[in-house]
């Protein structure tokens, strides 16, 4: 391929298998130890090039792939500092690691969509009081974002719809402040 033709190549990435997701974030990962800082350029090759990432096709009947697809995005998000639109797969909960590292990379503040983010409860080990959520850091993040998916791992039955108490809905983080999302659609 021409060098001229490979930014559009990559401009819009999606992945259908685990094993094209790994050897993409292995390309991006390897490209960014290769690129040196000496260069005018702030930012590696073909990861800057990239402005779409949909991975919602990737799919997978081993329980351990799960940890393996979040470990991956983990190390991809902070490699492409230019993306504008993400789409995850709902089949797999993000961790708040990868979470974290999205909210932390360079570019963050261009994310527009954001599709397809599955999150898990908070660990009901772990003392709420005080901690905000990473997704909601995360959305807080992204001033210019215009779409939002988000679902969770927790389900409500049918029977139990017509039980639930309002206050039991009531947020356990009561100093969460609100979220200005002038854009969402």
């Amino acid at each position: 391929m021409q060098e001229e033709g490979r930014p559009l190549l990559y401009a819009n990435v999606h992945i259908f298998t685990l094993h094209s997701l790994d050897k993409f974030a292995t390309l991006l990962y390897s490209s960014e130890q290769q690129w040196d800082s000496i260069r005018r350029i702030p930012y590696s090759t073909p990861g800057r090039w990239v402005q779409s990432i949909d991975v919602s096709e990737v799919r997978s009947s081993i329980p351990a792939a799960a940890n393996t697809i979040d470990r991956l995005l983990t190390a991809l998000f902070p490699l492409v500092p230019f993306v504008e639109d993400i789409t995850l797969s709902r089949e797999f909960p993000i961790s708040r690691t990868a979470i974290g590292s999205l909210r932390h990379k360079d570019g963050v503040e261009r994310l527009r969509v954001l599709k397809g983010l599955r999150i898990s409860p908070p660990d009901p080990s772990l003392p709420l009081y005080g901690q905000v959520d990473p997704a909601v850091e995360l959305v807080q993040s992204c001033p210019l974002l215009e779409q939002l998916e988000i679902s969770n791992t927790v389900s409500i039955l049918p029977e139990q719809q017509g039980n639930i108490d309002p206050d039991d809905l009531e947020s356990p983080f009561p100093d969460v402040p609100s979220l200005n999302l002038t854009k969402l659609e």
